[in-house]
C-alpha cells in the first residue's frame, strides 16, 4: 500500500520526464506565469503577419500583386487577398465587396450600411441603384432628388456642384440661386446677356437665340436674332398716304405692330440696333389706259449701316389710277430717308399712258439710274391735243412736278390732282408718292427724279428715276406690277 510521501514522489518524477529538456529553459526565463509568456509570443507573431513588409500594405496604391506583399492588388489599390477569392469571407459585406477591408459593391450584393455599396445606398441589406424620386439626396444627387449625372437639375436653394446642377444655372457657395435678368451674365435659360429664354425680356437685334422666341422680332436666323419687315401702302389709294390707324390695322400681330408712327401717310420708324441692314425699295406702277399698261416701278436695294435709335422716314408709293380716256396717272416713288430727310433709297414710279396716242413700256417704267432730285416737267398746256391737255409732272425728291403736278418728298409726295389751265376734263389723283396725273398726255412717275409729263414729245409720261446711297447694290428698271413697298431687314 502506497504511502502519501510515495505517492508525492512518484508525481513529481512524471511530470520531469513529461517536460524534458525544455523544463531547462524555462528555468532561465524571468519568473512569470508561463501562460502569459504564450500570449506575448503570439500577439507579436500575428502584429508582424498584418503590418506586411516592404511597399505594400492595405490601401496601398499598386499596380500588380508584387506591390502587395501577403496581399493582392485589386481596382489598383492593396487589399487582403480575400477581397479577390471570389467568396463571400472575412469582414466582406458581398463576395469580395463592403466591410472595411473591401471596396464597396455593386447593386444587389450585401451590405451593413451606405458606405458599403457604390450606389450610396443600402436597404434591407442590399445595395440598390438611387432613385431620383426617393425623396433623399443620395447616389450622385448634389440635392434631394436632383443634380449631378443622372437626376435633372435642382430648384433655387438645393446643393449643386457646378451650375448644370441648378435649374438657374446659377451654383453659388454650393447652392443654386435664383438668376437675375439684370446681372450682365448669361444664365438660367437666357439665350444671351440678360435676355431670352422662358422669364427675361427677349433680345435685340444681332443677339444670340435659341429660337424665335427669344427675339424681340420672332426672328431667329443662324442662331442670331434677326429683322426682316416690310413696310406697305396700309390699303391706302389715290393721292395721300395712310393714316395711324390703317397702319396699325395693318401692321397688327407683325413686328411692324405698335413700332410705327404715322404723319400724313409718312411712316417713322426707330432703328432697333446698330449694324448693316439691307434696304429694298420698289416704285409703285403707272395706272393702266385701254391704249397701253401702266409703267412698272423700279426696283432699288442697298447695304447700309444704321446705329440704334435713328429714325428712318418711310414713304411706300401708290399704284397710278386706271382710267379709259383722261384719268390715267402716273405711279408714286417709294422713299427711305434719315429723319433729318437725307436720302438712303429711292425706287421711282412707272408712268401713265395718256389718252393721245400708244404707250410706251420703255419710256413709263420707272428707272434704277440716279435723278438728279428734281421734279417732272410738263408744257401745263391744257389744250395739248384738245382740250384734254397736257398731264402733269412726277414729283421728285425736292422738286415738284411741273403742270401743278406731284409734291416733291420733301413738301410731302401728295399725288398730283390738279387740272392745267384750258383742261376740259376730269383728271385722276396721281399715286402718292409724287405721281403726275393725266389728261391726253400721260402723268409721270414720282421719284428722287420726277418723270416727264406726256405731251407734245409723246403722249406716255415718264417713269420716275432712283437714288441708291447702298453698299452692294441691287437695282432694276421696271420691276414692281403694283403698289410700292419697303423691305428692311438685317444683316
Amino acid at each position: 500500500m502506497l504511502t502519501t510521501a510515495r505517492l508525492h514522489t512518484l508525481l513529481l518524477a512524471a511530470a520531469f520526464f513529461a517536460i524534458g529538456p525544455w523544463a531547462c529553459s524555462v528555468a532561465n526565463l524571468p519568473s512569470q506565469p508561463s501562460e502569459q509568456t504564450t500570449t506575448t509570443s503570439t500577439t507579436t507573431s500575428t502584429t508582424t503577419s498584418t503590418g506586411g513588409g516592404g511597399s505594400g500594405g492595405a490601401g496601398v496604391e499598386c499596380t500588380s500583386p508584387a506591390d502587395c506583399p501577403g496581399e493582392t492588388c485589386l481596382n489598383g489599390v492593396c487589399v487582403p487577398l480575400a477581397c479577390g477569392n471570389g467568396q463571400h469571407d472575412g469582414a466582406e459585406t458581398g463576395v469580395d465587396c463592403g466591410g472595411p477591408d473591401c471596396g464597396p459593391c455593386p447593386n444587389g450584393q450585401g451590405c451593413a450600411g451606405t458606405g458599403d455599396c457604390q450606389s450610396g445606398i443600402c436597404s434591407a441589406g442590399l445595395c440598390v441603384a438611387f432613385d431620383c424620386g426617393d425623396g433623399l439626396a443620395n447616389g450622385a444627387e448634389t440635392g434631394v432628388d436632383c443634380g449631378g449625372a443622372d437626376c435633372g437639375p435642382c430648384p433655387d436653394g438645393q446643393g449643386c456642384g457646378q451650375a448644370s446642377d441648378c435649374l438657374s444655372g446659377i451654383c453659388s457657395a454650393g447652392l443654386c440661386a435664383a438668376f437675375d435678368c439684370g446681372d450682365g451674365l448669361v444664365n438660367g435659360d437666357e439665350s444671351d446677356t440678360d435676355c431670352g429664354g422662358s422669364i427675361c425680356p427677349r433680345c435685340t437685334l444681332f443677339q444670340i437665340c435659341n429660337s424665335a422666341s427669344d427675339c424681340a422680332e420672332s426672328l431667329c436666323v443662324n442662331g442670331v436674332c434677326a429683322l426682316d419687315v416690310t413696310f406697305s401702302t396700309c390699303g391706302a389709294t389715290g393721292a395721300t398716304g395712310p393714316t395711324q390707324a390703317a397702319c396699325d390695322a395693318g401692321y397688327a400681330g407683325t413686328p411692324l405692330g405698335n413700332a410705327v408712327a404715322v404723319a400724313a401717310g409718312i411712316q417713322s420708324w426707330v432703328v432697333p440696333a446698330t449694324g448693316t441692314y439691307v434696304i429694298e425699295a420698289l416704285g409703285a406702277r403707272g395706272g393702266d389706259h385701254s391704249l397701253g399698261a401702266g409703267g412698272l416701278g423700279a426696283r432699288v436695294q442697298g447695304e447700309l449701316t444704321l446705329t440704334q435709335g435713328q429714325i428712318l422716314l418711310v414713304l411706300v408709293g401708290q399704284r397710278g389710277q386706271d382710267g379709259t380716256y383722261y384719268d390715267t396717272t402716273g405711279g408714286g416713288g417709294s422713299f427711305v430717308a434719315l429723319s433729318d430727310y437725307t436720302p438712303l433709297i429711292v425706287a421711282g414710279g412707272g408712268a401713265g399712258a395718256g389718252n393721245c396716242g400708244s404707250g410706251d413700256a420703255f419710256l413709263q417704267a420707272g428707272k434704277a439710274a440716279t435723278g438728279n432730285g428734281n421734279g417732272g416737267t410738263s408744257g401745263n398746256d391744257g389744250s395739248w391735243c384738245g382740250c384734254g391737255g397736257e398731264g402733269s409732272g412726277g414729283g421728285g425728291y425736292y422738286g415738284d412736278g411741273g403742270g401743278d403736278g406731284g409734291k416733291a418728298f420733301v413738301h410731302g409726295g401728295v399725288g398730283g390732282t390738279s387740272i392745267r389751265p384750258g383742261q376740259c376734263v376730269t383728271v385722276g389723283p396721281g399715286g402718292f408718292g409724287g405721281g403726275g396725273n393725266g389728261g391726253n398726255g400721260g402723268g409721270g412717275g414720282g421719284g428722287y427724279e420726277g418723270g416727264q409729263a406726256g405731251g407734245p414729245s409723246g403722249a406716255p409720261g415718264r417713269g420716275g428715276l432712283s437714288f441708291n446711297a447702298g453698299a452692294n447694290q441691287s437695282n432694276a428698271d421696271g420691276w414692281q406690277a403694283g403698289d410700292g413697298a419697303v423691305r428692311i431687314r438685317s444683316l
